[in-house]
């Protein structure tokens, strides 16, 4: 420590940075902050790529989530370079390790430096004191402040947080003349820290104030009365008579004298803990933040769902806090006074009841902590014992675990969550290998990791799937997990088993068991609802489902996602399996028609706010419902009565352009519109200009075309439809090279448009107008009509018009040769698309910023570009689009060596054009032919044939594959099914 500022430092306590030896990194997003922490705190060692994605989403990563990685690391490790540090992040199987010093990371300078003034304490306490000094300077904020709010790094924070506090108290315990006012400012932010009441006391005293100190000790006992219902601990008190007299306060660095007098000894010594017979998996970082949780606080419950492992993680925080006693409560069925003081082996000598034996054992300066194991059942009992106990026994502190909290007044709960991705599949893996003797075959390791998901992270439900693989190979247990209550029973001989934990569906049949009829009703009904729902949509379904709610959650029946300040409620689906095998048929069939009628309405909605430009929220929203949509959806088509099912199919066609679903918003249109012959001629008329357009968006033009005739015969040149069509057709003549037709249309329909002050409209033609001109060539004209939409869409408010906007009035300066322009409008366009979360957006920009780095000659930069605008225009299904990228993409490859593959590509861009019906686009011919040329040059006339006819004849994901500067992620990223 003192050694000055570092050439490499890593911050961790505070906001995240790091400094290289060029300067500052630029870290760009909360999630590659929170990629840095990871690895900074794990520096020197491998982080697995596993454990990065759960550390960045938790235990929902999205399915972009290895994708988006990927690229996480590439932007990092270009920061890093930029700051002097090109080798510091290295890959190494499974992962990737952060190779810097231990010391250049400031969170690992303070523990080891905290640990060293510790161990000093006691021979040289103004040595001790200096390094705590110095190492509590390290902190400039709350630790890992600009990080992604994630489970993992909310525990890290609470360890870093309760070290940093403890160091502080140790600080001030050594130091000669304490700072009274920051010991003031620390009682009152930690009042039940009795050392800090301590610290502030003895400073007080010491610095001549003997009456300030008692009122100090005055204010910490009324703190821990109001609050949790205590008396100030044993040493506290002592300190107290020492000031009141007069006397000299106990030295405060050293550990105080235990006081066993009273205490009752057990009859015999029992077994403190329970000694698991396997390894606690993916435990490390929730093990830390319950230990520093409870010794923070005097009583603390583990709670979550059936299997969650709550007892595993108790026994190891226990085994961390010294000497304890474990009770299992699960077994109980007499008076709890009687049954915890017979596992804790107290002879009844007659002369006191068992109440009192409690209090005299767990009395003292140092008793064990007590860990009441499975408190569900009776927790009102097990509330009152301890409104009891705790106030009676002041050092006493109890580790509960439980389905629910005990709801007591100073009680801390801390959730255990399932385990992680990674480490679910970890332990399934190790199970199998201690079951079966051998590992699990690597072909089988992705299965693995979809049958942990599919078994929520659950622990116990993982134990019993791994205990079949002496029967079962992975496959086929994944099979069976259909029927998951037979198959998930415990085959061991394990006499010391809970009843409950015998079988999956026991495990369930004891929450079950726990709650009444209300609450299992409701239970029941909301396994309907597919991935997880607001509370709106549970009122739909039950209007008490509020208080219901609120009971479940309690329970660790339902779980609770907060987002963005939005509560979602899920259930895990070894839950949602329970449930919905008890709902009977008459409660699915009303819940369901109840569902669909809710998410028709949200549809409804949300399409009408999609099209006036309020893309931004209620996109964030679609994602989240989306499964039920799809749920709901396929009830209607199947059992629904009416036109509900069509009214859906063209409400969420709005949500299936944003984001990228044509093909499913166009099989549903055309189902319903088989199923419907007879719906009203309005609604008709809708539902064929949705699928045309999503026809169009698919690359299907002629029957985008034929829908939109049959629509034009439903309505006339007196309605916003009939213009809206016309649009819609220009769309398709732009795409299949009729350019001076679509501007026809476009004139035509601005015609209709402003005749019936349609300003939405106005602004929705002159956007395909300008679109078709550019496209086509023509940018003075693209220029006319950009000039008058911008003002009309910013006026409007439709951030995806605005955005759309820019992106073309950036098309057309690169075309006309202003690339820095065209730069600046690309960024705007990109960051407004990633705003709103519109994927084709980002693609299209993606692909025209490749085009401005090809033009100034920056091929890797272009390379990238254009490979992630490919991935993205593949995944929608944008063939159109595709085809133009494949082609820019040949040109990159060209001029970094790969000819060939450059020339493959052209002839896959041809094959793609073929199919569709579209030729290269007017304004990009140029370039085209000039690619063609120079392979021509480089190639030969006969090898560039035989590679066009190629690319011709091959699949795209195999030509992809073949060249090994294509990010190999777009092999496997085909277009939509």
């Amino acid at each position: 420590m003192g050694e000055g500022p570092r050439a490499v430092a890593v911050r961790l306590l505070g906001g995240v940075s790091v400094t290289g030896p060029a300067g500052p990194a630029r870290l760009v997003g909360a999630r590659q902050r929170t990629i840095v922490a990871a690895l900074a705190l794990r520096v020197g060692t491998v982080v697995a790529r596993t454990r990065l994605i759960d550390a960045v989403w938790g235990d929902d990563p999205p399915p972009t989530a290895d994708k988006t990685l990927n690229s996480h690391i590439a932007r990092l490790r270009q920061a890093l370079a930029a700051a002097g540090l090109p080798d510091a992040l290295t890959t190494q199987a499974p992962g990737y390790v952060l190779r810097l010093a231990p010391g250049d990371v400031d969170a690992r300078r303070f523990e080891d430096e905290v640990r060293l003034a510790r161990a000093t304490a006691g021979t040289d306490p103004a040595r001790a004191a200096r390094h705590l000094r110095e190492s509590l300077a390290l902190w400039t904020g709350a630790p890992l402040e600009d990080a992604e709010p994630v489970d993992w790094l909310a525990a890290e924070v609470a360890r870093l947080d309760e070290l940093r506090l403890a160091a502080t108290e140790d600080r001030w315990a050594l130091e000669p003349s304490p700072n009274v006012a920051e010991l003031e400012f620390l009682a009152a932010a930690h009042p039940f820290r009795e050392r800090l009441w301590e610290l502030l006391m003895v400073a007080l005293y010491r610095a001549g104030r003997q009456g300030d100190a008692l009122a100090a000790y005055l204010r910490a006992r009324d703190v821990l009365a109001d609050q949790l219902g205590v008396e100030p601990g044993t040493r506290l008190r002592r300190q107290h008579a020492a000031i009141l007299a007069g006397g000299e306060p106990e030295p405060l660095h050293d550990i105080p004298e235990p006081d066993d007098a009273g205490a009752e000894e057990p009859e015999e010594d029992p077994v403190t803990l329970p000694q698991p017979l396997t390894t606690l998996v993916g435990r490390d970082s929730a093990v830390g933040a319950v230990v520093a949780t409870v010794r923070g606080r005097r009583l603390v419950t583990l709670v979550g769902p059936a299997g969650c492992g709550k007892t595993r993680l108790a026994i190891a925080a226990a085994g961390e806090l010294g000497p304890a006693r474990f009770v299992d409560l699960s077994v109980v069925s007499e008076r709890l006074p009687e049954a915890i003081a017979a596992a804790l082996s107290l002879a009844d000598d007659g002369s006191t009841d068992a109440y009192h034996r409690l209090v005299r054992f767990l009395t003292g300066a140092a008793p064990p902590l007590l860990v009441l194991d499975n408190c569900e059942h009776v927790s009102e009992e097990c509330a009152e014992l301890l409104a009891r106990l705790l106030p009676a026994c002041a050092n006493l502190r109890v580790l509960a675990t439980s389905r629910q909290p005990l709801r007591l007044r100073g009680e801390a709960v801390h959730p255990v969550a399932p385990l992680g991705a990674a480490d679910a599949a970890r332990l399934f893996v190790d199970l199998v290998r201690d079951h079966t003797g051998a590992d699990v075959p690597a072909e089988h390791l992705d299965l693995v990791h979809d049958l942990c998901r599919n078994l929520d992270g659950l622990p116990l439900a993982i134990e019993l799937a791994a205990a079949r693989a002496t029967a079962l190979s992975v496959p086929e247990i994944a099979a069976r997990l259909s029927d998951r209550f037979s198959l998930l029973r415990n085959t061991q001989r394990d006499p010391h088993a809970r009843r409950h934990h015998h079988t999956l569906a026991a495990a369930l049949d004891w929450s079950y068991d726990l709650i009444d009829d209300a609450q299992r009703r409701l239970l029941r009904t909301v396994s309907v609802f597919v991935g997880s729902w607001r509370l709106d949509a549970a009122e739909a379904l039950d209007g008490d489902a509020l208080d219901l709610l609120t009971e479940l959650v309690d329970r660790s029946l339902v779980a609770v996602d907060r987002r963005d300040g939005e509560t979602r409620y899920r259930l895990l689906e070894t839950v949602k399996a329970y449930a919905s095998n008890r709902l009977t048929d008459a409660e699915a069939a009303a819940a369901r028609r109840r569902h669909a009628a809710h998410y028709l309405a949200v549809a409804e909605e949300a399409a009408s706010n999609l099209r006036d430009g309020h893309q931004q929220s209620w996109l964030a929203r679609l994602a989240a419902d989306y499964p039920n949509m799809q749920a709901a959806m396929r009830w209607l088509l199947k059992d629904g009565d009416g036109t509900e099912d069509l009214r859906l199919a063209t409400a969420l066609a709005q949500y299936c352009k944003f984001s990228g679903r044509y093909r499913e918003g166009r099989r549903w249109l055309a189902l319903a519109l088989e199923r419907r012959p007879d719906a009203p001629e309005e609604l008709r008329l809708q539902a064929l200009i949705e699928a045309s357009a999503l026809a169009m968006l698919d690359c299907e033009y002629p029957t985008s075309l034929r829908l939109a005739h049959e629509a034009l015969e439903l309505t006339g040149p007196d309605r916003a439809e009939f213009a809206r069509l016309l649009v819609l057709l220009a769309s398709v003549q732009r795409e299949t090279g009729q350019y001076d037709q679509a501007i026809a249309c476009v004139e035509r329909a601005l015609v209709y448009y402003r005749v019936m002050d349609e300003q939405p409209g106005v602004a929705r033609a002159l956007h395909t107008g300008a679109f078709a001109a550019w496209v086509g060539g023509d940018l003075d004209t693209a220029n006319r009509y950009l000039a008058e939409c911008l003002p009309k869409v910013r006026a409007l408010g439709d951030h995806e018009a605005i955005a759309a906007t820019l992106l073309n009035m950036g098309a057309t300066a690169f075309y006309a040769g202003d690339t820095e322009r065209a730069r600046r409008l690309f960024d705007d366009a990109l960051e407004r698309y990633q705003l709103i979360g519109f994927d084709e957006g980002v693609g299209w920009v993606r692909n025209m910023l490749g085009l401005v780095d090809l033009r100034g000659g920056r091929d890797e930069s272009a390379r990238a570009h254009l490979v992630s605008s490919l991935g993205v225009h593949r995944r929608l299904g944008d063939r159109w689009r595709t085809a133009s990228v494949l082609e820019a993409l040949a040109e990159a490859l060209r001029r970094t060596g790969s000819s060939r593959v450059a020339a493959v590509l052209l002839g896959a861009a041809g094959a793609v054009r073929a199919a569709i019906g579209a030729p290269v686009p007017a304004v990009e011919r140029t370039d085209w032919e000039r690619t063609y040329s120079a392979l021509q040059a480089e190639l030969g006339e006969d090898e560039l044939l035989a590679a066009i006819t190629e690319g011709h004849d091959r699949e795209l994901d195999g030509i992809l594959a073949s060249d090994p500067t294509i990010d190999r992620s777009l092999t496997t990223t085909s277009a939509q099914p």
